[in-house]
């Protein structure tokens, strides 16, 4: 393999630690990986918090949905990932956007990707909530990139700032295409299970092209052999030590 691919570590490196939380993105820097990604829902008072579900319960044990509480309240909650660690990390808390920004600003090279969820937002506040994530983001500069699997939030994004953004897709089609094409981002991410089979060819753009949930070398060997230039892994320190 001439070509070695980026490795981005998806949620933080989550082998020892939460997904989404501070000791996951400090793990997964220490491994080496070229890029983080993380996720931004909302809380009731609109604070950007890392965080990927809409509801509570899978990582805190707590019933409700994140948009229902003020951030004074989910700060907290315990983030510790119950059925995986049981009370291991019961002290790790949900950080916001801004802690995780501290945490990264000083981490050389390393790519920032920060996926806006929708589901604790309402089509009218993204304006204002893509302004707030932007503005968080702004000590990283270039290195953060905007990602989402919602056209509006990639469009709100480039209007707001001159650096990078990504999309998200939802499936592989001829619309998801045009769509891309019209979006023109910088990144294109894609599940690796959408992918159509070998030896069918990736879209051709301005993009490069960003696969998820690749946790096997023999799987990430393929997807660079067909052009994909970042592989995103739970499975941060293997994939760092035999391909990066």
């Amino acid at each position: 393999m001439s070509k070695k691919p980026l490795i981005i570590a998806h949620r933080g490196y989550t082998a020892d630690y939460p997904e989404n939380t501070l000791p996951a993105l400090q793990a997964a820097v220490d491994v080496g990986v070229a890029a983080v990604e993380f996720d931004v829902q909302f809380s009731r008072d609109h604070i950007p918090v890392v965080f990927h579900d809409a509801d509570l319960w899978r990582l805190t044990g707590e019933r409700g949905a994140i948009a229902e509480f003020d951030y004074a309240r989910l700060a907290q909650l315990s983030a510790c990932d119950p059925e995986r660690f049981g009370t291991r990390h019961r002290d790790i808390r949900i950080p916001r956007l801004v802690d995780a920004i501290e945490l990264l600003k000083n981490t050389g090279e390393l790519t920032v990707f920060v996926e806006i969820k929708r589901d604790s937002l309402p089509t009218h506040r993204i304006p204002a909530a893509v302004q707030d994530v932007a503005r968080a983001c702004e000590p990283l500069g270039e290195r953060a990139v905007i990602i989402s699997m919602d056209p509006a939030v990639i469009q709100e994004a480039r209007s707001l700032r001159r650096g990078p953004v990504g999309w998200v897709l939802s499936e592989w089609s001829t619309a998801e295409a045009e769509r891309a094409h019209t979006l023109e981002p910088d990144y294109l991410f894609c599940d690796e299970v959408l992918l159509p089979p070998t030896p069918s060819a990736l879209w051709a753009g301005s993009w490069q092209w960003a696969v998820y949930e690749v946790n096997d070398i023999a799987t990430a060997k393929d997807l660079v052999a067909r052009g994909v230039n970042y592989i995103e892994t739970k499975e941060a320190r293997l994939l760092v030590e035999q391909l990066q």
